[in-house]
């Protein structure tokens, strides 16, 4: 937002002319430096205490977040903080259709580190239209908290829904807007249209709640740091975590009124404006869930978005890509230089021919600065939108002409508007003339009017501005039929508090090829209904499995230990093997290096806990590794199987399954968790039940009785042992020695765990 163009309507204003933004700044709160005094006074401290992490969510603190989805595919992204930030932090993800993680459609694993400060973001692909989806990140022992996302319609879609909003100053208060639009949980997608942080120190521009860092931000450790601070709200941290983001910057991720080549909150003490400039793209582009048009070229942010049959989204810059210095008056003769540009020609091509080859209904365009004249008396008022490009506006609006249907949506000036779009000849009563209708949204936070002041006289003069609220924060929804675009305004009451609530102010629209706004008195209603949010808080702490488990291993009865010769003979995969078919598990396991599998393991096993109540359902996974003593362990080795999943002191059927596709499971419900050392004899685990408890919550599993006596002893485990020196290319469980694992070997092998009470067999 800019200081000088509140200034600039005030002066036009008569009535009001003795207020100034600097006033207005002060209008309600203190100084810096009275605040300070008042903090070490006690006054204050509630409101000026910087924002702490949630210790809930560690390592996690900065939640989650999704973006630019197609009808495909849609951005991930998060923040593991580390403990060591020079090591590198291992990190996988899931994406699933449940919250509970039993249908994964997709997973992965990589590592982030310092170099892009531990953010971490993936493109995730291969997912279906129009389909919400939940995601969750491990990292560092621990899960983050679920997000939920959706991706875009393709073809044919009936309605669309949209929050639109801008300029989220931290300093000027509270994000009650954010808790609102995730409240209401009604839109698709979340449009931002710039300003989502700011660069001021504290105190220089809003005084609710100190940012980190304290200093105006010049450098790439204070564009990240900055962003940080930002995504710690637990209200920006909900609304992440619940709805894409599509975002475009303004000035504010940089510096104050930027152009291309410099800022007017920049000077030449504060070092290079180009080196300013890329830090802030450059942490923007680390912590922010957008995928990047061009991967070559960090600056580029402006792209589009499809959304089936009903709206194609042309998301632009109109800042830093092309836009020239701005004049300091529009009396300035520069503003009708036929060369000047806000675009720059580039952009303005690919927007134009994007326009021109666009099929969908509606043609939204998301940019920062309003695109329609304010005027008082003949003369526009601020040179920074686009009255200070005033060729290039009026060449746009010639080229959507004969296109129509083009939605225009705008932030930057911390007050809500409904305008049509003229280019000359236009007509206040009947709207004839206008090309385009623009919905202008309020801030999320930052200043504006204290009052409603001076609307009625801004109509007066500009009689294509249809609605003008120059008070109250908020946000728009917007809504895309087939026959009609619909902007809903929505306000909160305040932002120096936290208040939970809002209500509906005004709500104007368009309908199919009309390009000019009507008056709706009512707000347009969601149709498509939302699954609940996403959980509040990541999966439960940690409940550590311990088991005994001699499966289907060879037992070395000199050594009180199975043999290690299944890895020395490279039947140990290097890879996990149930990430094929029938199984499908995902992980979130790292895949194993020769080097990673320790020396005193014998095979994988993949732990699966199933629900008490039907034990066809899975609550979770986890491949471990097996111990030639019979433990199953962590694939890092440490004592026992992790879940995230359970509920400590629940009771849970437990299965293992081996390598290729035999599984056995508990013929009892076992209580969950083990708080016991590992420790257990050969005497003690042998027993007629397929697992039992051998300590308090320590249990031994088996398989199978390979002589088919009905009694499991170490005659099975030599039985098994003179199978394997009989064919080098034996697989286990190739029961009938034919080096090929399927259903006649099933057959072999049920007659035999039957008999020794196992109840459920899977492949």
């Amino acid at each position: 937002m800019k200081k000088g163009f509140f200034n600039l309507l005030l002066l036009c204003i008569i009535s009001y002319t003795q207020l100034t933004l600097q006033a207005q700044e002060k209008h309600t709160q203190p100084t810096w430096k009275a605040q300070e005094k008042q903090l070490e006074e006690g006054v204050v401290a509630s409101r000026l205490m910087p924002i702490d992490p949630d210790p809930t969510l560690e390592p996690f603190f900065h939640g989650v977040a999704s973006g630019d989805p197609t009808a495909n595919a849609v951005m991930i992204w998060t923040r593991p903080t580390p403990t060591d930030p020079t090591q590198s932090v291992a990190i996988q993800w899931q994406v699933a259709l449940d919250t509970l993680f039993q249908d994964i459609v997709a997973f992965g694993c990589d590592s982030t580190d310092a170099s892009r400060d531990f953010t971490f973001k993936t493109d995730v692909t291969g997912l279906q239209p129009y389909t919400h989806y939940y995601y969750r990140f491990f990292a560092l022992g621990k899960y983050s908290l679920i997000g939920r996302t959706k991706t875009a319609p393709d073809g044919p879609v009936d309605n669309l829904r949209f929050a639109v909003v801008s300029c989220s100053n931290f300093e000027h208060g509270y994000f009650n807007v954010y808790h609102q639009i995730a409240e209401h949980n009604d839109v698709d997608a979340v449009i931002h249209l710039g300003d989502y942080i700011y660069e001021y120190g504290n105190g220089e521009f809003g005084n609710e709640r100190p940012a980190e860092p304290a200093n105006e931000i010049l450098t790439l450790d204070d564009y990240r740091l900055r962003h940080a601070t930002y995504k710690l709200d637990p209200d920006l941290r909900l609304l992440h975590q619940n709805f894409p983001f599509m975002t475009t910057w303004d000035d504010h991720e940089t510096a104050n009124d930027s152009w291309y080549g410099g800022a007017s909150n920049h000077d030449s003490g504060e070092g290079d404006w180009f080196d300013r400039k890329s830090a802030g793209i450059h942490a923007y582009n680390e912590w922010m869930p957008l995928r990047r048009p061009d991967p070559t070229d960090e600056e580029r942010i402006y792209r589009y978005a499809s959304y089936g049959d009903l709206a194609d989204i042309f998301i632009l810059d109109t800042r830093l890509e092309g836009r020239e210095e701005q004049t300091s008056t529009t009396l300035d003769s520069e503003v009708d230089n036929p060369d000047r540009t806000l675009l720059g020609q580039e952009q303005y091509d690919w927007l134009t021919t994007g326009l021109t080859n666009s099929t969908a209904k509606w043609k939204v365009l998301a940019q920062q600065v309003m695109m329609a004249p304010l005027e008082a008396f003949g003369a526009s008022l601020n040179p920074d939108q686009w009255d200070g490009y005033r060729i290039e506006r009026s060449n746009l609006l010639t080229h959507i002409t004969g296109i129509g249907n083009v939605v225009v949506l705008t932030g930057d000036i911390h007050t809500s508007w409904a305008n049509d779009v003229p280019n000359g000849g236009y007509n206040g009563d009947t709207g004839a003339g206008s090309r385009a209708v623009e919905f202008v949204t309020s801030s999320v936070t930052s200043l504006s009017f204290p009052i409603s002041i001076g609307e009625s006289l801004v109509q007066l003069l500009n009689p294509h501005i249809k609605y003008v609220d120059l008070a109250q924060k908020g946000f728009i929804i917007l809504d895309l039929v087939e026959g009609r675009a619909q902007a809903n305004w929505y306000y909160v009451p305040t932002v120096t508090s936290i208040d939970y609530s809002d209500s509906f102010g005004k709500a104007f629209y368009t309908n199919d090829g009309a390009n000019r706004l009507t008056e709706s008195p009512t707000p347009s209603e969601a149709l498509n209904p939302q699954p609940p949010l996403a959980p509040s808080l990541p999966p439960a702490p940690n409940v550590n499995v311990r088991l005994k488990a001699f499966l289907e291993g060879v037992y070395d009865t000199l050594a009180n230990s199975m043999t290690t010769t299944l890895q020395t003979n490279n039947l140990l995969p290097l890879s996990q093997p149930f990430n094929r078919p029938p199984w499908s598990y995902p992980g979130p396991e790292s895949l194993a290096a020769p080097a990673d599998i320790p020396t005193d393991v014998v095979d994988w096993v993949l732990v699966e806990v199933r629900a008490a109540a039907d034990s066809s359902q899975i609550i979770e996974q986890r491949a471990a590794f097996l111990k030639s003593n019979g433990e199953v362990v962590d694939t890092d080795g440490t004592t026992g199987v992790d879940f995230y999943n359970l509920i400590p002191n629940k009771t849970y059927w437990i299965s293992l399954r081996a390598r290729n596709h035999l599984a056995t499971m508990s013929s009892t419900a076992l209580v969950v968790p083990n708080l016991h050392d590992f420790s257990t004899s050969m005497s003690q685990a042998l027993g007629p039940n397929q697992m039992i408890e051998v300590a308090n919550g320590i249990f031994a599993q088996f398989a199978g009785d390979y002589n088919g006596d009905g009694v499991i002893t170490y005659a099975d485990f030599n039985y098994y042992l003179s199978q394997l020196s009989q064919s080098g290319i034996y697989s286990d469980p190739d029961g009938n020695m034919d080096s090929n694992v399927n259903t006649d070997d099933f057959d072999i092998y049920k007659p035999n765990v039957k008999v020794i009470g196992i109840d459920v067999m899977r492949y």
